[in-house]
């Protein structure tokens, strides 16, 4: 057996979007963490009861990026014209998000079942959109 071409640890060679390396999503799902904390101010979401939902929803936000990301460096689709497979998990993120967002009360027809204020419901989407700004920023200033 030839071990000459074995992949040192911590490599990323088998990578494609990184949505499924834990190395790779953990430390921004924790950034994220602290979006989603500031996207639940002031509502029943920010209770501690939601803590386990919050985080489920900043790595499904995490892998989502990811899936994203590949999909605007490398396109939607292939040489041949078919849609990489990624465009089908990228699908599912979304649709695994839009899910965990209703049920931690942060799209306004959730909020509204829950009696939540819809106002400020409405701002988490522009609160989210700025916190996307600064971070790009600071990867910008850091990168």
């Amino acid at each position: 057996m030839n071990l000459s071409n074995v992949a040192a640890p911590g490599n990323t060679r088998a990578v494609t979007h990184g949505a499924f390396c834990e190395r790779l999503v953990g430390p921004i799902a924790a950034d994220v963490l602290g979006v989603v904390g500031e996207m639940c101010e002031g509502l029943p979401a920010e209770q501690s009861s939601f803590a386990a939902g919050r985080a489920v929803l900043a790595r499904k936000l995490a892998r989502l990026k990811m899936v994203s990301g590949h999909l605007d460096e490398d396109g939607y689709f292939n040489k041949r014209g078919n849609p990489r497979p990624s465009v089908e998990l990228e699908l599912k993120l979304l649709q695994s998000v839009e899910k965990t967002l209703n049920d931690l009360g942060l799209t306004p027809t959730a909020a509204a079942r829950l009696g939540v204020d819809l106002g400020r419901v409405s701002t988490l989407a522009d609160e989210l959109e700025g916190a996307k700004a600064a971070r790009h920023a600071a990867e910008a200033r850091n990168g």
